[in-house]
């Protein structure tokens, strides 16, 4: 009975990653070197990132550093440092779905070999390590594209990793990953205005690359340019930009000449006043502490505000004809001369609108209000009088 335990004991899970793998995936995997070119060539980002090998290597998967794992070591001084959760350049480290999937894949002797493998750096001298269960293995390697699919593998308990080496400039290492390999043609979890925000607040806080050195001797006007100029490198989304732009501003790191504010924002600067009370049930948004018949309406200068706007003033005046009604506008430019003018414009077009109203006499108005049809008795009544539209 023993025997047979003991036997058991030294059975071994199937082994995908090997050197018959390796030799197919050589012939069958997108080339790295195709990918860097193009990413080179999509974002104008000369990333720097060369082959240590031309070929995929079969790599002892104890060699490499685990995703999502704090990165112990000394620098030059002798002095402990951490690199908190490893070279993960991602807000969500490791979506444990994703691994349990391909986990369970690799358990099942499948793989997609025909895909970008996995791509793995030479760690720094003073940051490798001897693994914690065998002092003979090396712990070299770090992942900047694969984290998902290398812990997947070392939970179904494999001894190798197919992939590539790569060396680079570390301090760069979160725009390289996010500009060249977490990019929306090769990630299923999209990049957010956090990911990019924290490459950008790195590169600052860090002095090491050619845009934090910029950066560290600017001048308090040259410093948001530099960092618009820097938010524009990643990505061509203006939505994006202006959230990536909100978010490194939230850490004060200096002082834009327009704040970023997004409505949030707006109700928390009124709030802070400590002057108005909020009522979120009423046609205002807020009523002076002191004077309740003082009540204001936040709202922002962009597209068809002022049409609603100009309904609200109206129910105001003839329902609470007592209110005095202010209008707190979040200007939406971002340049300090136009703010002023943008609560002017705004003015002027709730004016407008006012004078459109009043000189409008709708009981000589001749419309009429009908709906298209979309139930079954609806569009059999619509094909019977063959009118299109039904009256309301």
């Amino acid at each position: 009975m023993d025997s047979i335990l003991q036997n058991t004991k030294q059975i071994k899970v199937f082994q995908i990653f090997d050197s018959h793998r390796l030799k197919a995936m050589r012939e069958s995997s997108r080339p790295l070197k195709l990918h860097l070119d193009e990413a080179k060539r999509l974002t104008g980002f000369d990333h720097g990132v060369e082959l240590v090998e031309d070929e995929l290597q079969l790599i002892d998967i104890r060699e490499i550093h685990p995703p999502g794992k704090d990165l112990h070591y000394k620098d030059e001084n002798g002095k402990p440092q951490v690199i908190v959760n490893g070279f993960q350049t991602r807000q969500i480290i490791i979506d444990e779905d994703q691994v349990e999937n391909i986990s369970n894949d690799i358990k099942d002797r499948y793989w997609q070999g025909e895909q970008l493998a996995p791509v793995y750096f030479i760690l720094p001298k003073i940051m490798q390590y001897s693994h914690p269960d065998d002092p003979n293995i090396m712990v070299k390697y770090g992942i900047i594209e694969g984290n998902h699919r290398t812990e997947s593998a070392r939970r179904a308990e494999q001894d190798n990793m197919i992939g590539w080496i790569v060396d680079f400039d570390l301090p760069s290492i979160r725009k390289i990953a996010n500009l060249v390999f977490n990019t929306p043609r090769n990630t299923q979890v999209k990049l957010s205005c956090e990911d990019y925000g924290e490459q950008i607040i790195t590169e600052i806080t860090e002095e090491k690359t050619a845009f934090g050195k910029q950066y560290k001797v600017a001048s308090a006007d040259e410093k948001e340019n530099l960092v618009k100029s820097e938010i524009n490198s990643c990505t061509k989304n203006r939505a994006m930009r202006g959230n990536i732009e909100h978010y490194i501003q939230s850490k004060n790191l200096y002082t834009p000449a327009v704040k970023a504010y997004k409505q949030k924002d707006a109700h928390n600067y009124v709030e802070n006043t400590d002057l108005y009370i909020r009522t979120p049930d009423a046609l205002w948004d807020y009523e002076s502490k002191t004077n309740k018949d003082i009540v204001v309406i936040l709202c922002e200068d962009k597209g068809a505000e002022p049409d609603r706007q100009i309904i609200k003033i109206s129910k105001i005046e003839r329902d609470h004809p007592d209110k005095k009604l202010f209008f707190a506008v979040n200007v939406a430019s971002k340049v300090a001369a136009n703010q002023k003018s943008g609560a002017s414009k705004f003015r002027q077009d709730l004016i407008e609108l006012g004078n459109l109203i009043s000189e409008s006499n709708f009981s000589n108005v001749n419309y009429d209000v009908r709906y298209i049809p979309k139930s079954q008795d609806d569009l059999l009544l619509a094909k019977k009088t063959n009118n299109p539209f039904l009256h309301a």
